[in-house]
């Protein structure tokens, strides 16, 4: 399951680097540097809104 996981993170940010820009929606998978403590965290957006963005852990 790691395995599986890492791999879809890796694409995921693979993606993301491919495009110009992009919007992130509920669903995609995401890298999260909670409070900027510099420690990436994989998760899920749950919701985005007005500039925030709100990440379900994985």
């Amino acid at each position: 399951m790691k395995s599986f996981v890492a791999a879809a993170i890796a694409i995921g940010v693979m993606c993301s680097c491919a495009s110009v820009a992009s919007a992130q929606t509920k669903g995609d998978w995401v890298l999260g540097n909670y409070k900027g403590a510099g420690y990436w965290f994989p998760g899920v957006i749950d919701s985005a809104s007005g500039g925030k963005v709100t990440i379900d852990p994985i």
